[in-house]
């Protein structure tokens, strides 16, 4: 939620509470009430919009990404320093080289290589099983960086779905501020029009910090207009 969509949720709030408030002035004008309820279930629809906007910020999955990679490399470097050793006593040239990686290069991985390198380690360890009791590694340790690596691996797909709901909540938003001002100004019309208790005006138009729609009176002061950003 940027500070636009903040400063118009906060003037419709005040706007539909000071309306509530003050029931008995409109409720037996037809056009009001429906005008009313209009603001109401497009208020509602707003602060939906704005759950779903919040529940797919892409920013949490990215911190989430950054935590489960990490977690990967350095789950993987605790595997690959036992064969490592295996592979240096064992004088085994080629699994050295396919298995022998620092933590901070594991830890600077992009995804996509992190994941190469865990299938090259777990191809080592599940290859080389039957001499690594002495050294450690088990099956359930191998089965636990496969599970981490899959997680990894669904990321990428996780945070383009919540980058498009992200995208179609901040669509929605947009579009029902839109019809939700449409509706303010018809209600200020309405207010202007058919309702002839002037203190009552010039409530709403304070609630709807309004500059110059309505003359307030010399007490009352300029107030900021919300609907037209």
């Amino acid at each position: 939620m940027n500070n636009i969509e903040k400063t118009f949720q906060a003037m419709a709030i005040d706007s539909l509470d000071y309306l509530n408030t003050k029931k008995s002035v409109w409720e037996t004008n037809s056009v009001m009430k429906k005008l009313v309820q209009q603001l109401t279930e497009s208020n509602e629809l707003l602060n939906d919009a704005f759950v779903q906007q919040s529940q797919s910020d892409k920013s949490g999955h990215i911190t989430q990404k950054g935590l489960m990679t990490s977690n990967l490399a350095k789950v993987c470097y605790k595997t690959n320093r036992k064969l490592t050793l295996y592979a240096k006593i064992t004088k085994n040239a080629v699994l050295l080289n396919d298995v022998d990686v620092s933590e901070s290069v594991l830890l600077r991985m992009q995804d996509k290589d992190l994941i190469l390198y865990c299938m090259k380690l777990l191809k080592a360890g599940r290859d080389n099983m039957g001499n690594m009791v002495e050294y450690g590694i088990t099956v359930e340790e191998l089965d636990v960086i496969e599970a981490k690596m899959n997680e990894v691996k669904q990321l990428p797909a996780q945070i383009s779905v919540a980058n498009n709901d992200h995208k179609i909540a901040t669509q929605n938003i947009r579009q029902i501020m839109s019809t939700m001002r449409e509706i303010l100004d018809q209600t200020d019309d309405a207010i202007e029009g058919m309702i002839h208790d002037e203190l009552f005006t010039e409530g709403w138009f304070y609630a709807r910090k309004i500059k110059g729609r309505h003359n307030y009176g010399k007490n009352n002061g300029d107030k900021v207009d919300d609907t037209n950003e």
